[in-house]
């Protein structure tokens, strides 16, 4: 039937489903290996017309000369949202909300080798950077 009928792995695993007996378990191997082997096929029509395509084009075209105007305004928009629902950095009365940095900084300790894995920008040439103090700062849990 095979033969006569022309059929490959996949129609034949199909034939046999249809008449409600399961698949063996190497025909279904092969039906799955041969589907994951097709290709679509390829239309030798050209769905797309000139006048659709210059269209397209010219709309695109129109986009990208527009986009310097609508990302101002966009940035706009956001600043807007910022200031009203307060995301930010400060509050509504121009204060730092808590957890953010302090205005004075300076006195940060912190270790630039901590980020080095994940952001690379660690150099241990750095002369602000004190090479011996590379203890862990968390305090063993205490005894019950």
């Amino acid at each position: 039937m095979r033969e006569r009928e022309e059929l490959d792995d996949i129609g034949v695993a199909e034939y046999i489903e249809r008449q409600g007996v399961s698949v063996p378990a190497i025909l279904a191997a092969r039906a799955a290996k041969a589907i994951t082997l097709l290709e679509p096929p390829v239309s030798d029509v050209n769905d797309v017309d000139d006048e659709q395509l210059d269209k397209e084009a010219r709309e695109f075209a129109t986009l990208q000369a527009n986009h310097p105007l609508w990302l101002a305004e966009r940035r706009a928009d956001v600043a807007t949202i910022v200031e009203e629902l307060g995301c930010g950095d400060y509050d509504r009365n121009g204060e730092r909300k808590a957890g953010e940095f302090e205005a004075n900084d300076e006195e940060l300790d912190i270790d630039p080798s901590a980020t080095a894995e994940i952001y690379g920008d660690y150099d241990a040439s750095d002369a602000g950077y004190d090479a011996g103090d590379d203890d862990i700062a968390i305090e063993p849990p205490e005894d019950d």
